[in-house]
């Protein structure tokens, strides 16, 4: 294979491995405004919001961690806590707890 041809699937592989993150990420952020509606008392805008800052606030891994957290999933929390620094854990905990108190709608 050319050196061009080569590049050319490398750089394919990167895009496509990007937009795979990409698409876990929205995922998540998604499934956490499913799972808004099906636990919380907000109205669709509230729960939309819960995406939007999801998106905005915090990493992908956490928030698969956030997601696994409110959905009791143990096994996706101790192997998503395993590739996390206490920090990056302490934030998405604190976003738990502070999350729907800021998307409320009056």
């Amino acid at each position: 294979m050319s050196s061009h041809r080569l590049g050319a699937a490398m750089l394919g592989a990167f895009l496509a491995s990007g937009l795979l993150a990409g698409q876990a990420l929205a995922d998540a952020a998604d499934d956490l405004v499913d799972e808004c509606h099906i636990q919380l008392e907000l109205s669709d805008a509230g729960c939309a919001c819960i995406g939007e800052i999801a998106r905005r606030d915090l990493s992908e891994s956490q928030q698969e961690f956030v997601l696994a957290q409110v959905t009791d999933d143990t096994a996706a929390v101790d192997s998503l806590a395993q590739g996390m620094t206490v920090e990056e854990m302490t934030q998405a905990a604190e976003w738990m707890m502070s999350a729907p108190s800021n998307c409320e709608q009056p």
